[in-house]
């Protein structure tokens, strides 16, 4: 199809516009031939508007796309399932814990009335087995072993807090290098964790403050468990750690009342595979979801569905002032309540792969915002944005996309927030209800050579 095309110059990127409403970059630069990715060089960017140099993905997306197909940019695929723990009940154990009265078996099997002397006979490496039932306020050391629930099955072995006028230090346990698997945390309880900490199949269950907090430089592993109905975080990272691992995972219907209580706050590098995060709310603090700081996040396969962030000055899903990666991820109807936040996500150098951001309502910003943003196969659609607060669908300085379609977005005061922009088929609509207004704002900073703005059908403005 011939199409009538305007070259728009961004430094030493030459973008064309065409009718159908995509935007191709020719191969001056960004386009490079297919054995040398291309490099936007951020080089000449003023000191008000800093970043790396930005690496052009490869077409990884499951579906080619040509031509600008918006049909074809498929976004996120990925669908929860049932959180399933792959331990069962160890039956014949149950049997010994009730016919002894016992509280736990040592790695040897022999049963004890107190969960400290059974966690005290067992050497390194060994097993204790956890017997059913409810432990108030526990103050066990688990050192070097892993302990294990008869039961694991949600509810039946239990530990809890007792509250006590909001001090709540001495309810916890402390885990050392070791695993835990199929317990049961509720109330003002909590785990301490210090070196390398497995967790498997553990519920959290209408807890207050956090579930976990890393006391020391170390890794936690969280797989095959659910947080529910709680009105705290999970993970409290308190000093730096090697790094959080999450699988597998719900969190759900959660309510941080605590400021500052995001479900997933770390203070090291973090990574979510096969999690979804639904209808949990943030009355306090900034990010409903994971919050890292400058450390890394990495997300893969998740659903982050119906969130809220009610705070003022409260901000999104997810968010790290370091480097933020998403793959086959969907951001879906979350909100960000009062003013002045973003719904989305949100990091110093973002980059999205195969992601789905739909139907989120802001009344601040935008529900992806970066400094650096790289994306390839992403669709932002259906968003309600706020014009008074300068929101749009994208907030970035430095965009390099491909395959991206930002449609259906109304409310704002652009389609998209840039100062830099190079993409190849991106669709912004044609301006028939697609976003609301279309336009592509497009900065002028210093150091930058002139912007050629174009005419229909992208409004470039600047």
């Amino acid at each position: 199809m011939k199409a009538r095309q305007r070259a728009i110059r961004l430094g030493a990127i030459t973008v064309v516009t065409v009718a159908a409403g995509c935007v191709v970059v020719s191969a001056q630069q960004v386009l490079a031939d297919t054995d040398t990715p291309a490099v936007v060089d951020t080089g000449s960017v003023p000191d008000s508007v800093p970043g790396p140099d930005v690496v052009l993905p490869e077409d990884t997306s499951d579906t080619a796309v040509s031509s600008c197909d918006v049909d074809a940019i498929q976004g996120a695929d990925w669908v929860p399932s049932d959180i399933v723990c792959p331990h069962t009940v160890d039956a014949g154990s149950v049997t010994t814990c009730t016919s002894g009265g016992f509280q736990a078996l040592d790695g040897s099997g022999v049963g004890h009335a107190d969960v400290q002397d059974a966690l005290d006979a067992t050497p390194a490496g060994g097993v204790v087995t956890l017997c059913p039932g409810d432990w108030s306020a526990p103050s066990w050391v688990v050192n070097g072993v892993t302990l294990r629930a008869a039961d694991p099955s949600p509810g039946a072995t239990r530990i809890f807090g007792i509250y006590t006028e909001f001090d709540t230090s001495s309810n916890f346990i402390e885990a050392h290098d070791a695993t835990l698997i199929g317990i049961t945390v509720a109330y003002d309880q909590f785990i301490k964790t210090f070196g390398d900490i497995e967790a498997e199949c553990i519920t959290g269950s209408e807890f207050t403050g956090e579930v976990f907090v890393v006391e020391t430089t170390g890794a936690l592993t969280v797989r095959h468990s659910v947080f529910e109905d709680g009105i705290g975080g999970v993970v409290n990272g308190r000093f730096d750690t090697d790094e959080i691992l999450v699988e597998d995972c719900l969190f759900q219907n959660n309510n941080s009342i605590a400021a500052s209580k995001s479900l997933l706050e770390p203070k090291g590098p973090i990574t979510v595979r096969r999690s979804a995060f639904l209808n949990n709310s943030m009355r306090y603090g900034q990010v409903v979801a994971i919050e890292a700081d400058s450390h890394s996040v990495y997300v893969e396969d998740a659903l982050l569905e119906g969130n809220t962030n009610t705070a003022s000055f409260g901000s999104g899903v997810i968010a790290g002032d370091g480097a933020v990666t998403l793959r086959n991820v969907t951001l879906r109807r979350n909100s960000d309540g009062i003013q002045a936040g973003f719904n989305g996500v949100a990091g110093d150098h973002l980059e999205l792969y195969s992601v789905t951001v739909e139907d989120n309502t802001s009344t601040g910003h935008a529900p992806v915002e970066a400094n650096t943003l790289v994306v390839d196969d992403v669709r932002i659609v259906g968003s309600v944005l706020d014009k008074d607060s300068g929101g749009s669908a994208i907030d970035a300085n430095d965009v390099v996309a491909l395959n991206m379609a930002v449609l259906g977005n109304s409310g704002g005061a652009a389609a998209a927030w840039v100062h830099n922009i190079a993409c190849t088929c991106c669709d912004f609509g044609n301006g028939l209800g697609d976003n609301t207004p279309i336009d592509v704002h497009v900065a002028k900073p210093t150091g930058y050579t002139d912007v050629v703005l174009d005419e229909a059908p992208l409004n470039f403005t600047h």
